[in-house]
């Protein structure tokens, strides 16, 4: 039996149990795995609808700046932080990230025991390990532009196909990648065609939001959609909309919207407070009020009744 097959024959029996009323908040919904934290919802009001709107960069000077310094060290960690984090994982594998010995300060080198793999490292993603721990995948951007991909058996070239790229995943033993074609969205995995949608971008934005891996499988999110292996996860669950697709603390993350509410999903349930409104998907001045988010927390601007929010929920350890 293959990995995709296992991974929703485990998804269909979870949801036969929960999909009957998972309309009610707080109902769970099969997306957790193992011991689930506890995720800290914190809602600050802004300002009355029919005052303003989060739509222009003004909008920030209503905001009380104790609000978002609360937080700031959870929402932009610094280099050194994630690099430790990183380091947990490579470290197993034999790798190693470190401050560059170049003059150039924030750039970062890896080494393989004392060999120079890369230098000018200026960025590093999120590492992903599969379920095995026995691969696991980090891309890394040199300061002259170029992609990387490392995984345990080395280093590698990743050519991008558009200037709107997507970050690859990886799914089990898979190296999963979404693109857009003449038509629409294909997802491959080790490069051979496993998905595609008649999906378009915008013409300034991408109609691809994002590629994860979860259970060893891979997920996608394009514009309002969740797609797990194939499967529409917005049918399954009843969402109108699902956006802004998240792991934190390991567990998934996203936004649902049932008729004319909006609800976080966190490890499968629906939490409290529900939203009128939840500002996403804008371009231009406005795009700034989009969530935002990392794998720790996630930051909105939300409207319940007559007021405009901002949100922050997180796993905090």
């Amino acid at each position: 039996m293959n990995r995709s097959h296992n991974f929703f024959s485990w998804l269909a029996v979870l949801l036969a149990l929960s999909l009957a009323a998972c309309s009610v908040s707080g109902e769970a919904i099969p997306l957790s795995r193992g011991s689930v934290p506890q995720i800290v919802v914190e809602v600050y009001p802004v300002v009355d609808k029919n005052m303003d709107t989060p739509d222009h960069f003004e909008f920030n000077q209503r905001m009380d700046r104790k609000v978002k310094e609360k937080r700031a060290v959870w929402r932009n960690p610094d280099k050194s932080s994630i690099a430790d984090l990183t380091n947990r994982v490579l470290n197993r594998y034999g790798y190693n990230l470190e401050p560059a010995s170049s003059s150039v300060e924030g750039f970062y080198q890896l080494n393989r025991g004392q060999e120079l793999v890369l230098r000018e490292i200026v960025r590093f993603f999120r590492l992903q390990e599969n379920t095995t721990e026995t691969d696991f995948l980090l891309l890394l951007e040199q300061s002259r532009g170029g992609l990387f991909t490392l995984r345990k058996n080395g280093l590698a070239e990743w050519k991008t196909r558009s200037y709107l790229y997507t970050f690859p995943a990886l799914a089990g033993d898979r190296l999963v990648t979404a693109y857009e074609s003449a038509g629409g969205v294909v997802v491959e995995a080790d490069g051979k065609q496993v998905y595609t949608q008649p999906v378009r971008s915008s013409g300034v934005d991408s109609a691809i939001k994002g590629v994860w891996s979860w259970q060893d499988g891979w997920v996608l999110e394009t514009r309002g959609q969740v797609i797990t292996e194939g499967k529409n996860l917005n049918k399954q669950l009843g969402c109108d909309e699902i956006f802004q697709f998240n792991l934190i603390a390991g567990q998934p993350a996203f936004f649902c919207r049932k008729k004319t509410q909006t609800y976080l999903v966190y490890a499968g349930r629906f939490q409290e407070p529900a939203f009128d409104e939840v500002i996403h998907y804008r371009c231009c001045e406005p795009a700034a009020f989009n969530p935002g988010s990392n794998s720790t927390m996630v930051w909105f601007y939300a409207l319940i009744g007559n007021t405009w929010n901002y949100v922050e929920a997180g796993v905090y350890e």
